[in-house]
């Protein structure tokens, strides 16, 4: 994740001083991530990029399903599982169609990706504040 947003703010700070498609950028005045990364080749290397976070999420889901399992009912945890897997689908998917060629699809992903995050970080954070006894002390 790290790797993503200093990689993301490199390309962002090339190209408001070297790159002239962004004129002059501001704090006010700073492309998005999306028209920034979505021009080839950077597309490319965004959905790369992506694709590695989505990676990482897959092993995240699937340790914090088998910890959950003990506890939380399997509604509840099949649930998260579930909105864990769209968020992974979807985020390599922003990449896949950017906003320079495919910009319905692309707002389609980028939303759901991100509410997809949304729901899934805030139960499992909730959940976890919830039953503090179920974690060790080093969790």
């Amino acid at each position: 994740m790290v790797m993503m947003a200093t990689t993301i703010a490199y390309f962002g700070v090339v190209a408001c001083t070297q790159d002239l498609r962004f004129g002059e950028c501001t704090l006010n005045n700073f492309p998005d991530i999306s028209h920034l990364m979505g021009a080839p080749p950077l597309n490319k290397l965004y959905a790369i990029m992506l694709t590695v976070y989505s990676a990482a999420k897959q092993a995240e889901a699937r340790a914090y399903y088998n910890k959950l399992s003990t506890f939380v009912r399997p509604l509840v945890n099949n649930f998260l599982f579930f909105v864990a897997v769209v968020a992974m689908i979807t985020g390599p998917a922003i990449g896949y169609w950017d906003c320079y060629f495919d910009m319905d699809t692309h707002c389609l992903m980028s939303s759901t990706f991100t509410i997809a995050e949304v729901i899934y970080l805030y139960s499992l954070c909730w959940i976890m504040s919830h039953n503090r006894e179920q974690f060790g002390p080093h969790a």
